[in-house]
Protein backbone atom coordinates (compact mmCIF):
# COMPACT_ATOMS: atom_id res chain seq x y z
CA UNK A 1 0.00 0.00 0.00
CA UNK A 2 1.34 3.33 -0.25
CA UNK A 3 1.10 5.87 2.40
CA UNK A 4 1.39 9.52 2.51
CA UNK A 5 2.37 10.79 5.97
CA UNK A 6 2.32 14.45 7.13
CA UNK A 7 1.83 15.79 10.36
CA UNK A 8 1.89 19.33 12.17
CA UNK A 9 4.62 18.94 14.73
CA UNK A 10 7.53 18.89 11.90
CA UNK A 11 9.02 17.00 9.89
CA UNK A 12 11.57 16.09 12.91
CA UNK A 13 8.95 15.15 14.80
CA UNK A 14 9.30 11.86 17.25
CA UNK A 15 5.55 11.24 16.34
CA UNK A 16 6.11 10.92 12.14
CA UNK A 17 9.63 9.01 12.84
CA UNK A 18 7.78 6.37 14.74
CA UNK A 19 5.30 6.15 11.66
CA UNK A 20 7.92 5.52 9.51
CA UNK A 21 9.34 2.96 11.27
CA UNK A 22 6.07 0.73 11.83
CA UNK A 23 5.11 1.31 7.93
CA UNK A 24 8.01 0.96 6.15
CA UNK A 25 8.34 -3.01 6.17
CA UNK A 26 5.05 -3.25 4.48
CA UNK A 27 4.19 -0.47 2.52
CA UNK A 28 5.56 2.11 0.64
CA UNK A 29 5.93 5.45 2.64
CA UNK A 30 6.21 8.67 1.69
CA UNK A 31 6.51 11.98 3.56
CA UNK A 32 5.61 15.60 3.12
CA UNK A 33 5.60 17.17 5.92
CA UNK A 34 6.35 20.80 7.97
CA UNK A 35 9.88 21.97 8.24
CA UNK A 36 8.84 23.11 11.55
CA UNK A 37 6.38 23.10 14.17
CA UNK A 38 3.25 23.88 12.96
CA UNK A 39 0.32 23.56 15.61
CA UNK A 40 -3.05 25.17 15.92
CA UNK A 41 -2.89 25.75 12.09
CA UNK A 42 -5.87 24.45 11.31
CA UNK A 43 -6.79 24.07 7.64
CA UNK A 44 -4.41 27.37 6.54
CA UNK A 45 -2.75 26.86 3.66
CA UNK A 46 0.00 29.78 2.31
CA UNK A 47 -1.24 32.30 0.14
CA UNK A 48 1.57 35.16 -0.09
CA UNK A 49 4.49 33.26 1.11
CA UNK A 50 6.83 31.24 -1.48
CA UNK A 51 7.24 27.55 0.37
CA UNK A 52 10.62 26.04 -0.15
CA UNK A 53 11.08 21.92 -0.18
CA UNK A 54 13.68 20.20 1.29
CA UNK A 55 15.19 16.38 1.11
CA UNK A 56 15.14 14.82 5.05
CA UNK A 57 17.94 12.34 4.55
CA UNK A 58 17.26 10.96 8.15
CA UNK A 59 13.55 9.80 7.24
CA UNK A 60 14.95 7.43 4.42
CA UNK A 61 17.16 6.20 6.32
CA UNK A 62 14.29 4.78 8.57
CA UNK A 63 12.65 3.42 5.25
CA UNK A 64 10.93 5.97 3.67
CA UNK A 65 10.76 6.02 -0.31
CA UNK A 66 10.66 10.05 -0.21
CA UNK A 67 10.62 12.38 2.48
CA UNK A 68 10.83 15.90 1.89
CA UNK A 69 9.95 19.17 4.21
CA UNK A 70 7.49 22.01 3.33
CA UNK A 71 8.13 25.54 4.70
CA UNK A 72 4.54 26.07 5.33
CA UNK A 73 1.18 24.45 7.22
CA UNK A 74 -0.29 21.12 7.47
CA UNK A 75 -2.96 21.20 5.00
CA UNK A 76 -0.42 23.01 2.50
CA UNK A 77 1.99 19.77 2.71
CA UNK A 78 -1.19 17.47 1.90
CA UNK A 79 -2.34 19.99 -0.29
CA UNK A 80 0.96 20.73 -2.12
CA UNK A 81 2.13 17.18 -2.44
CA UNK A 82 -1.02 15.68 -4.05
CA UNK A 83 -1.90 18.59 -6.45
CA UNK A 84 2.21 19.00 -7.58
CA UNK A 85 4.81 16.74 -6.03
CA UNK A 86 2.97 13.64 -6.68
CA UNK A 87 4.34 11.15 -9.97
CA UNK A 88 1.81 11.71 -11.87
CA UNK A 89 0.10 14.38 -10.21
CA UNK A 90 -2.72 12.73 -9.36
CA UNK A 91 -3.04 9.58 -11.29
CA UNK A 92 -1.36 7.60 -8.39
CA UNK A 93 -2.48 9.35 -5.26
CA UNK A 94 -1.55 7.39 -2.36
CA UNK A 95 -3.82 4.86 -0.85
CA UNK A 96 -3.66 6.29 2.57
CA UNK A 97 -3.10 9.62 4.03
CA UNK A 98 -1.94 9.58 7.75
CA UNK A 99 -1.24 12.95 9.71
CA UNK A 100 0.62 12.85 13.06
CA UNK A 101 1.01 11.04 15.14
CA UNK A 102 0.74 14.68 17.42
CA UNK A 103 2.26 15.17 20.69
CA UNK A 104 -1.17 16.06 22.43
CA UNK A 105 -4.87 15.00 22.00
CA UNK A 106 -7.37 16.69 19.68
CA UNK A 107 -10.28 15.87 21.32
CA UNK A 108 -13.73 17.86 20.77
CA UNK A 109 -14.23 21.15 19.53
CA UNK A 110 -10.53 21.69 19.35
CA UNK A 111 -10.34 19.38 16.09
CA UNK A 112 -11.30 22.57 14.36
CA UNK A 113 -8.08 24.20 15.58
CA UNK A 114 -5.43 20.96 14.89
CA UNK A 115 -3.04 20.87 12.29
CA UNK A 116 -3.10 17.56 12.57
CA UNK A 117 -6.62 17.49 11.61
CA UNK A 118 -5.92 19.99 9.09
CA UNK A 119 -3.89 17.82 6.90
CA UNK A 120 -6.26 15.04 7.47
CA UNK A 121 -9.01 17.18 6.24
CA UNK A 122 -6.90 17.88 3.41
CA UNK A 123 -6.58 13.90 2.03
CA UNK A 124 -10.36 13.34 2.47
CA UNK A 125 -11.14 15.90 0.47
CA UNK A 126 -8.97 14.67 -2.37
CA UNK A 127 -10.96 11.60 -2.21
CA UNK A 128 -8.34 9.34 -0.22
CA UNK A 129 -8.44 7.36 2.73
CA UNK A 130 -7.13 9.35 6.04
CA UNK A 131 -6.20 8.88 9.55
CA UNK A 132 -5.74 12.12 12.15
CA UNK A 133 -3.67 10.11 14.76
CA UNK A 134 -2.92 11.91 18.37
CA UNK A 135 -1.16 10.67 21.76
CA UNK A 136 -2.31 12.98 24.71
CA UNK A 137 0.15 14.61 26.95
CA UNK A 138 2.12 12.07 29.24
CA UNK A 139 0.67 8.55 28.05
CA UNK A 140 2.06 5.30 29.29
CA UNK A 141 1.89 4.98 24.98
CA UNK A 142 4.69 5.55 23.53
CA UNK A 143 4.74 6.89 20.04
CA UNK A 144 5.98 3.31 18.48
CA UNK A 145 3.44 1.48 20.58
CA UNK A 146 0.72 4.06 18.91
CA UNK A 147 2.49 3.56 15.59
CA UNK A 148 2.33 -0.27 15.68
CA UNK A 149 -1.65 -0.24 16.99
CA UNK A 150 -2.57 2.07 14.13
CA UNK A 151 0.07 -0.04 11.42
CA UNK A 152 -2.52 -3.42 12.84
CA UNK A 153 -5.78 -1.70 12.38
CA UNK A 154 -5.52 -0.32 9.09
CA UNK A 155 -6.73 -3.13 7.30
CA UNK A 156 -9.66 -3.37 9.44
CA UNK A 157 -10.63 0.20 8.69
CA UNK A 158 -10.71 0.10 4.80
CA UNK A 159 -12.46 -2.94 5.08
CA UNK A 160 -15.13 -1.41 7.77
CA UNK A 161 -15.48 1.80 6.13
CA UNK A 162 -16.76 3.39 3.10
CA UNK A 163 -14.06 5.40 1.28
CA UNK A 164 -13.05 7.72 1.89
CA UNK A 165 -12.65 8.04 5.50
CA UNK A 166 -11.54 10.76 7.90
CA UNK A 167 -11.29 8.92 11.12
CA UNK A 168 -9.33 10.81 13.94
CA UNK A 169 -7.63 8.73 16.62
CA UNK A 170 -7.01 9.59 20.04
CA UNK A 171 -4.39 7.37 22.60
CA UNK A 172 -4.99 7.74 25.92
CA UNK A 173 -2.82 8.41 28.76
CA UNK A 174 -3.08 4.62 30.02
CA UNK A 175 -4.85 1.88 28.43
CA UNK A 176 -8.00 0.58 30.05
CA UNK A 177 -6.45 -2.80 31.55
CA UNK A 178 -2.82 -2.51 29.55
CA UNK A 179 -4.91 -3.54 26.59
CA UNK A 180 -5.91 -1.83 23.02
CA UNK A 181 -9.74 -0.96 23.19
CA UNK A 182 -10.75 0.27 20.46
CA UNK A 183 -13.94 2.79 20.84
CA UNK A 184 -16.03 4.48 17.92
CA UNK A 185 -16.87 7.72 19.79
CA UNK A 186 -18.56 11.30 18.83
CA UNK A 187 -16.63 14.92 19.18
CA UNK A 188 -17.17 15.70 22.88
CA UNK A 189 -16.68 19.41 24.75
CA UNK A 190 -13.35 20.60 25.15
CA UNK A 191 -13.32 24.33 26.52
CA UNK A 192 -10.09 26.15 28.04
CA UNK A 193 -9.55 28.00 31.61
CA UNK A 194 -7.72 31.17 32.05
CA UNK A 195 -6.86 30.44 27.89
CA UNK A 196 -5.03 33.79 27.85
CA UNK A 197 -2.03 35.09 30.13
CA UNK A 198 -1.42 38.80 30.01
CA UNK A 199 2.35 39.42 30.16
CA UNK A 200 4.24 42.80 30.50
CA UNK A 201 7.63 43.80 29.15
CA UNK A 202 8.33 47.32 29.83
CA UNK A 203 6.53 48.99 27.52
CA UNK A 204 5.28 46.36 25.31
CA UNK A 205 2.20 44.37 26.75
CA UNK A 206 1.19 41.14 24.96
CA UNK A 207 -0.68 37.92 25.17
CA UNK A 208 0.34 34.48 25.25
CA UNK A 209 -2.02 31.14 25.26
CA UNK A 210 -1.93 28.79 28.07
CA UNK A 211 -4.89 27.63 29.30
CA UNK A 212 -5.65 24.63 31.37
CA UNK A 213 -8.09 21.76 30.01
CA UNK A 214 -11.39 22.17 31.37
CA UNK A 215 -13.76 19.22 29.45
CA UNK A 216 -16.49 19.14 32.01
CA UNK A 217 -19.27 16.82 31.56
CA UNK A 218 -19.35 14.65 28.38
CA UNK A 219 -21.38 11.90 27.08
CA UNK A 220 -20.11 8.51 27.32
CA UNK A 221 -20.76 8.36 23.55
CA UNK A 222 -17.59 11.08 23.42
CA UNK A 223 -14.20 11.18 22.56
CA UNK A 224 -13.17 13.06 25.69
CA UNK A 225 -15.19 10.34 27.65
CA UNK A 226 -13.26 7.52 25.74
CA UNK A 227 -9.65 8.50 26.48
CA UNK A 228 -10.35 9.28 30.09
CA UNK A 229 -11.68 5.63 30.51
CA UNK A 230 -8.69 3.97 28.79
CA UNK A 231 -9.76 3.84 25.12
CA UNK A 232 -8.37 4.72 22.11
CA UNK A 233 -11.64 6.90 20.35
CA UNK A 234 -11.98 7.18 16.73
CA UNK A 235 -14.25 9.44 15.57
CA UNK A 236 -15.09 9.54 11.56
CA UNK A 237 -15.00 13.37 10.51
CA UNK A 238 -16.39 15.09 7.75
CA UNK A 239 -16.09 18.55 5.42
CA UNK A 240 -19.27 19.94 5.84
CA UNK A 241 -20.14 22.36 8.45
CA UNK A 242 -23.52 22.93 7.15
CA UNK A 243 -26.49 22.80 9.58
CA UNK A 244 -28.13 20.00 8.59
CA UNK A 245 -31.13 20.24 11.18
CA UNK A 246 -31.27 24.10 10.13
CA UNK A 247 -31.16 23.10 6.11
CA UNK A 248 -33.87 20.95 6.91
CA UNK A 249 -35.69 22.71 8.93
CA UNK A 250 -35.96 25.01 5.44
CA UNK A 251 -36.50 21.97 3.27
CA UNK A 252 -33.24 21.80 2.16
CA UNK A 253 -31.68 18.16 2.04
CA UNK A 254 -27.99 18.42 2.79
CA UNK A 255 -26.00 18.34 -1.04
CA UNK A 256 -24.13 14.85 -1.40
CA UNK A 257 -20.29 16.30 -1.05
CA UNK A 258 -17.81 15.30 -3.71
CA UNK A 259 -13.84 14.95 -3.53
CA UNK A 260 -11.71 17.21 -5.50
CA UNK A 261 -10.53 15.70 -8.98
CA UNK A 262 -7.39 13.83 -9.03
CA UNK A 263 -5.42 15.78 -11.27
CA UNK A 264 -3.02 18.68 -10.99
CA UNK A 265 -3.98 22.62 -11.10
CA UNK A 266 -0.13 23.39 -11.20
CA UNK A 267 2.05 24.72 -13.73
CA UNK A 268 5.74 24.13 -13.36
CA UNK A 269 7.63 27.63 -13.72
CA UNK A 270 11.38 27.77 -14.53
Amino acid sequence: MKILLSNDDGVNAEGIMALVRALSPNHQVTVCAPARQQSGMGHAITVFDDMIIENCPHLLELGAEEAVSITGTPADCVKLYLEAIAPGRGEDYPDLIISGINHGGNLGTDVLYSGTVGAALEGYMHGINTLAVSVVVDSSVSYDEAAMLTAEKIDNFIAQEPSPFLLNINFPKELVGGTPEWRWAALGHRDYLNAYTLHKDGSRTYYRLAGEICDGDNEPTTDIYAIHHGLISVTPLYDDLANVTALRRHNLEPIPRRPLLKQSIVNDVY
